[in-house]
């Protein structure tokens, strides 16, 4: 390959020799130079040999501009920019260069002004829509991003080329995540009905409306289009999961056990799912079925166990089913023997049933597993006073105050 560049040079350069007014010879050999060589100097002698033929060509300074750029020399660059516009005051490229070249430099309203000069000349140019708008939002202009934004998603919502495609998907993102940022349910609801309409087949404008339009307050409408999405792909889970959390905040428990229901069998080792139809059980009172659920995820999931164990003894102890919750934790204890945590809450829903010697004995499970966790003595001496053993009181609340001498000051009405 390099060789044949090399050809190409000498064959440019004697094109030159025998023809050198032809201009062109001297831009396709900077080319050559410039893009397959990276020899940006051998491209700036071509070009500045060719202006010194034709010194009013803005194409030149467009290009000399370029390779000064390539090299970092920004203030050139600058230089052969504005002589673009000097030479031609409609150059779409010329003010394209100046703008790119002040949003490098950091200058933004500089380089936001000559893109507007540019959209001035060509409206409809989708890549300077889209460098306004990116500037917009980067310097807390959000109406006016969101103005070009809408711009350049209907122009290219026209075009039906694979690249357009992508940038239209990639644009739709982008006020996705700017919607999603700033809470900003109307236009996350416009925009997902504009990707509704390009894309009528896919589940995913739907399931994005369905998020703001849930955020906006308007519940059954978002169900209604996530059911939208689930005809269109209907072996996803996440979208019964989704519509799930809908008609659970309803309260509609059928519903909300149909969806949930739906996703474990599309996803059986999805964890999540079975926790979530655990909790729904749990609110509506089916205790045994809660358990066989909660069973199973601590089973596959042992790292979830303290917040599955915390949020139980919330629940049971509002409700005040203290025996489920003995029941529970034995089972509990069963599976993982060394965790103080099963104690822990087995012990409390003993001393709620009024059974003060089975809990210190369950208590002191955990002082075995934890001998120094202050804490636990503190509860256990609180249990012997209850059980009226206060010398066995006096010995754990001493044990503790020498583990956390601070909490002495809990035991001076002793």
């Amino acid at each position: 390959v390099t060789d044949s560049y090399d050809l190409a040079i000498e064959s440019l350069k004697k094109s030159v020799q025998y023809r050198p007014s032809c201009i062109f010879t001297y831009l396709f050999l900077a080319k050559i130079y410039e893009e397959d060589k990276d020899d940006y100097d051998s491209a700036l002698t071509i070009i500045n040999q060719a202006l010194e033929r034709s010194p009013k060509m803005a194409e030149l300074y467009l290009r000399r501009g370029n390779l000064y750029q390539s090299k970092e020399d920004y203030e050139r660059a600058l230089s052969n920019f504005q002589k673009v516009i000097e030479l031609e005051p409609n150059s779409v490229d010329g003010y394209r260069s100046l703008a790119l070249l002040y949003k490098k430099k950091n200058i933004p309203e500089v380089a936001i002004s000559n893109f507007s000069m540019l959209l001035a000349i060509k409206k409809d140019d989708e890549a300077a829509l889209d460098q306004r708008a990116d500037l917009y939002l980067n310097n807390d202009n959000f109406d006016l991003a969101i103005s070009d934004y809408r711009v350049s998603f209907d122009i290219k919502a026209k075009k039906t080329d694979k690249l357009a495609n992508y940038y239209l998907r990639n644009l739709y993102s982008i006020v996705f995540m700017e919607a999603l940022k700033r809470s900003d349910n109307a236009l996350g609801i416009e925009f997902a009905n504009k990707f509704i309409q390009l894309f009528p087949k896919e589940s995913k404008g739907y399931s994005d409306k369905s998020y703001f339009l849930d955020g906006s307050g308007q519940i059954d409408l978002a169900i209604e289009a996530l059911g939208e999405a689930i005809k269109l792909n209907s072996s996803d889970p996440s979208l019964y999961k989704t519509r799930y959390e809908l008609w659970n905040r309803k309260g509609n428990f059928e519903r909300s056990l149909e969806d949930i229901e739906q996703a474990i069998r599309l996803d059986k080792k999805d964890m999540d799912s079975i926790e979530k139809r655990a909790n729904l059980y749990l609110a509506n009172n089916k205790l045994n079925l809660a358990f066989g659920d909660f069973k199973t995820v601590l089973e596959q999931k042992p790292g979830n166990t303290d917040l599955i164990l915390l949020t139980l003894r919330s629940e049971l102890r509002r409700r005040k089913e203290n025996n489920f919750g003995v029941e529970f934790c034995s089972n509990y204890i069963q599976l993982f023997p060394n965790d103080p945590a099963g104690y822990e809450i087995k012990s409390s829903f003993l001393e709620r049933q009024g059974d003060i010697d089975s809990a210190i004995e369950v208590l002191s499970q955990v002082i075995r597993l934890k001998s120094d966790d202050a804490d636990s003595y503190k509860r256990r001496s609180d249990l012997w006073i209850k059980n009226g053993n206060y010398n066995k009181s006096q010995e754990d609340a001493n044990y503790s105050i020498r583990l956390k001498p601070r909490e002495a000051k809990f035991y001076a009405h002793r």
